[in-house]
């Protein structure tokens, strides 16, 4: 699908994440960055977003974590706790790092693996 200015606006004004714009419009991730960064559509209006140097912090909630743990218990295998969060593995793996909640995820992972 093609986006429109009106689109673009739309985009830049919703609070949904990049991931669920690209599903919603039907286009690449990429393309949704491009205009929440104002390197597409710079003049259709809308708040335009500065990227982050670090990379945009992802932080799941409590449910999330759980339902994580859940899907790690089962192979130990990152990919299915990305899956199941809807993130790449090394975001999750990043999370995991930074995160008090993220040491659990490295036990979980271990105690699955021996078992």
């Amino acid at each position: 699908m093609k986006l429109s200015s009106k689109m673009a606006r739309e985009i830049r004004e919703s609070a949904e994440s990049v991931r669920e714009l690209a599903d919603r419009y039907r286009v690449s991730q990429a393309a949704i960055r491009d205009v929440l960064y104002g390197r597409r559509w710079p003049r259709a209006g809308g708040p335009i977003r500065k990227p982050s140097k670090n990379g945009v912090k992802w932080e799941p909630t409590p449910e999330q974590v759980e339902e994580i743990c859940s899907a790690l218990s089962v192979r130990g295998s990152w990919a299915d706790g990305a899956k199941v969060a809807g993130v790449s593995v090394p975001t999750l793996k990043a999370f995991a790092r930074r995160s008090d909640s993220g040491a659990d995820l490295f036990s979980v992972v271990e105690d699955a693996r021996k078992a």
